[in-house]
């Protein structure tokens, strides 16, 4: 967990805004990894060690709000495994100038979709096996257009099962029927869903090391 004061209380009350601390959320579930001696741990949680900038090792995802005001998500079938639905998105690569650059080609790539990127909302981190973090960036954007057409190569992979475009209504009873992952940003989704206007764009932030270290900013 990142190092910043993380909000009391319950969901706030309408006339209230919002403040959710930026944090790198831990998963729910007790992690499959050997757990790391404290000072190890916290020193690869405060530091992205641009080494680890290779293709997938951070991944972006769009929180897709269209013309409706539905949010576009990619329902995933694959064989063996529960249906599970997911926020377009997907690695940034090396040719990509910087994460909101690798968005806008993912988007066009799943969905055909163009954005407009408004904040960024949300970081989760995963694990690899060698202990090295994955993250995950979470933009809220609105979807301008699409048609739909799937472009990326993850399309012609086999046994990549399904990749469905599907609106669902941005409601908490809507969000509630799917079995929408990653878990950690599902919840917070939920949690503020009537409130994204109000969130904070954290890329502001660019004191804080993940924001500097992932965006090449100074303090």
């Amino acid at each position: 967990m990142l190092p910043l004061p993380i909000p009391h209380g319950d969901t706030p009350q309408r006339q209230r805004t919002p403040s959710p601390c930026l944090q790198v959320c831990k998963s729910q579930k007790t992690p499959k990894f050997p757990r790391k001696p404290d000072k190890q741990r916290k020193t690869i949680e405060m530091t992205l060690d641009m080494n680890e900038w290779q293709k997938n090792s951070t991944r972006v995802r769009g929180v897709l709000i269209t013309s409706d005001s539905r949010l576009l998500l990619l329902k995933r079938i694959k064989h063996n495994r529960r249906k599970y639905w997911v926020f377009p998105g997907g690695g940034v690569e090396e040719s990509d100038a910087d994460p909101e650059s690798a968005l806008r080609r993912e988007i066009f790539e799943e969905v055909g979709g163009h954005i407009e990127i408004h904040k960024l909302l949300f970081i989760s981190k995963e694990w690899w096996s060698n202990g090295l973090p994955q993250y995950q960036l979470f933009f809220l954007c609105s979807l301008l257009w699409w048609d739909g057409i799937q472009r990326g190569p993850e399309f012609s992979v086999p046994g990549s099962g399904q990749y469905i475009p599907e609106k669902i209504p941005l409601t908490l009873p809507a969000l509630r029927k799917v079995n929408l992952v990653p878990s950690e940003f599902a919840n917070f989704l939920a949690r503020y869903l009537e409130y994204l206007d109000l969130l904070p764009d954290f890329r502001l932030m660019k004191a804080h090391p993940l924001i500097k270290q992932i965006w090449g900013t100074e303090a």
